[in-house]
């Protein structure tokens, strides 16, 4: 995109998207752990989550913050331009376990799954949103707000 706008003056605005989730999206942590959450068996009180390393951190954006950013760089951004669609927080995974112990009366007993652990992956994973706060953008929605919208998703299209 860059060699493009310094090449033939294309009006190109670029985004770099962090970690994002939201009701709908699969395969990444949050949709695994709130479908596990949803739809696994309470059992003697006791729900089992399966997990990978719990021990990473990450900077995880509300898909409804990021759409609005997405516009904002069209309105107002600066051809040319990158803008980081982030928190700027860190968050550990293990995090969203403690969402689900929060939300309901049951315990919650995580399982490591080999299947599940990445064989490379990255500790930390975070941006600053500085710049794009500079053009007007709020973040509006956190980690619990995730949590509860994906969870929302799943308890409507049980099956």
């Amino acid at each position: 995109g860059l060699q493009y706008y310094k090449m033939y003056n294309l009006k190109v605005y670029r985004a770099i998207i962090f970690n994002t989730s939201g009701p709908g999206k699969k395969g990444d942590v949050f949709s695994d752990f709130c479908k596990q959450y949803v739809f696994n068996k309470t059992v003697k009180n006791r729900k089992i989550i399966y997990t990978g390393d719990l021990n990473k951190y990450r900077d995880f954006l509300h898909v409804k913050d990021l759409v609005v950013g997405l516009r904002l760089i069209m309105n107002k951004g600066k051809a040319g331009e990158d803008y980081n669609l982030c928190s700027s927080k860190y968050f550990k995974v293990s995090e969203i376990i403690k969402l689900m112990s929060k939300k309901k009366k049951f315990n919650i007993i995580t399982k490591r799954k080999k299947t599940l652990i990445r064989k490379f992956d990255e500790k930390y994973i975070f941006g600053s949103n500085k710049k794009i706060k500079k053009i007007g953008w709020k973040l509006k929605f956190n980690q619990s707000d995730i949590f509860n919208d994906i969870c929302e998703f799943y308890e409507k299209n049980k099956k």
